[in-house]
């Protein structure tokens, strides 16, 4: 026989994920051993935020993962006390005159890319990419191999918009709707779609329109959790969707930053990008929004 407090508790976390009410979140970003919802009803839910966007919040709780909308909550804790964004983070290159991991857990070899100035006029700072087949790779492990959500964010300054260019890719190869690789983010044209894997192989996008523009430098992130895909250029939203399918493909491909492997007689030079790159990180969860903003407004004008 199930304990009426249990019974109870059950009831009111179920109540709280189809709770609507008029409300703004206000956020506190404080240090805390878990993530804490207070809810307009005074519920309190307590456990891993694993997705924050504009509709809903993903929360992993000990009774297991729950979704609420956001308008119900009426304020939350999260993130680190200082505001840089850490937690989760699998590996970070800025690209301070090597291509290093921060992290000091990724291995990164340089494939011709050479040493630019940065968003901030650093030189040496930022690497770029010529257009000839001159790409970073990252080897593949493990912990990458096997992600499920994630958010990719870096800065980039294109110098062409007209073709197709790859950005980042983990992703061997493509053949009909199917694809050997994870996800994958290219621009033409100005706009920027990013490609997703599910767990059959099956590649589905999302693409941003006309939000990039030559010889600029644009915050770009990419978040996956839960099926949900969002784009933010600059910090703000740019485009979004989500698919019937909740994790990704597992593949072994390693990551190629500025390029794609593409069929062709010389792979790494039909997609290779041409411009700059820097401040590539990629975290093991959908940051917020908010998070996002504060990757974004380090724009380097100050």
């Amino acid at each position: 026989m199930r304990h009426p407090a249990t019974y109870n508790r059950h009831r009111v976390l179920g109540i709280a994920t189809t709770l609507l009410v008029a409300a703004m979140l206000v956020a506190s970003l404080v240090s805390a051993s878990a993530d804490r919802l207070e809810l307009r009803n005074g519920d309190v839910i307590t456990g891993t935020i694993q997705l924050m966007d504009a509709e809903r919040i993903v929360i992993q709780t000990e009774y297991g993962i729950m979704e609420v909308e956001r308008g119900a909550v009426l304020r939350g804790e999260f993130g680190v006390a200082d505001g840089e964004v850490i937690d989760s983070l699998l590996f970070r290159f800025d690209f301070s005159g090597s291509v290093d991991d921060s992290a000091g857990l990724n291995l990164a070899t340089n494939n011709g890319m050479r040493f630019v100035a940065d968003r901030y006029g650093s030189p040496a700072a930022a690497l770029r990419s010529d257009g000839t087949g001159t790409y970073l790779s990252i080897a593949p492990t493990g912990e990458l191999n096997s992600i499920e959500q994630f958010t990719l964010s870096f800065w980039v300054q294109l110098e062409d918009l007209g073709s197709t260019q790859y950005l980042f890719s983990k992703w061997n190869r493509a053949d009909g709707e199917t694809a050997d690789g994870k996800f994958t983010v290219q621009t033409g044209g100005g706009n920027l779609t990013a490609y997703f894997v599910d767990p059959a192989g099956t590649y589905h996008w999302v693409t941003a329109r006309a939000v990039l523009q030559s010889q600029i430098w644009h915050a770009v992130s990419v978040t996956f959790a839960g099926g949900r895909a969002n784009i933010y250029v600059d910090g703000a939203p740019a485009a979004s969707d989500r698919f019937d399918f909740a994790g990704l493909f597992a593949d072994t491909s390693p990551i190629l930053i500025m390029t794609a492997q593409a069929q062709a007689e010389d792979p790494f030079t039909y997609y290779n990008a041409i411009g700059a790159i820097d401040d590539l990180r990629l975290y093991s969860r959908a940051l917020s929004p908010e998070e996002i903003l504060s990757l974004a407004e380090d724009n380097g004008t100050e």
